[in-house]
């Protein structure tokens, strides 16, 4: 959201040096067991593993995040966070995880997103948020908009817990 701001070039250099670096530490930590890809373990660690980059990375360390860092620079990775953990699209994506997972987790009757990683360190605030969509089904309107929105988020959400529980 920084985007519309007026910030001088030196608070815009520090600004964007601050967003490249966390998302290097981010990356960093996508390889743990805290992060999950319902398509599997091979396909997340393909995401991370720099396969765009000419050296892949392997370990979990202070360098790799320097390496992620640089390689988002480069725009070859990428990491967002978001509800359900963080998407790794690198390009432009038509679906909105902050207001909505449902597509991104499998919510839509497809399976979830090539770029969606699941983290389970998020499962109690998911809990929280799914508990509340049920209230909320159950005071929408059968077969109206706002019901299959909140149906397809329901779902995706019941996902996201099937491939965080999976161990």
């Amino acid at each position: 959201g920084n985007s519309s701001l007026r910030f001088s070039e030196d608070a815009r250099v520090a600004l964007v040096n601050a967003q490249y670096e966390a998302m290097g530490q981010q990356l960093a930590e996508v390889r743990s067991d805290r992060y999950v890809s319902p398509h599997g373990e091979a396909h997340k660690l393909q995401l991370v593993s720099g396969t765009h980059s000419e050296n892949p990375i392997s370990l979990i360390s202070e360098q790799d995040a320097i390496r992620y860092e640089k390689a988002a620079r480069k725009h070859q990775i990428s990491f967002r966070l978001t509800v359900l953990g963080g998407c790794m699209n690198n390009g432009v994506c038509d679906r909105d995880s902050v207001d909505s997972i449902g597509e991104c987790a499998g919510g839509s009757n497809k399976a979830p997103c090539s770029h969606v990683i699941f983290d389970r360190e998020r499962a109690g605030a998911n809990k929280i948020r799914l508990d509340g969509i049920k209230v909320q089904l159950n005071s929408a309107q059968p077969d109206s908009p706002r019901y299959r929105a909140l149906e397809q988020e329901r779902r995706g959400l019941e996902n996201y817990f099937a491939h965080i529980n999976r161990i």
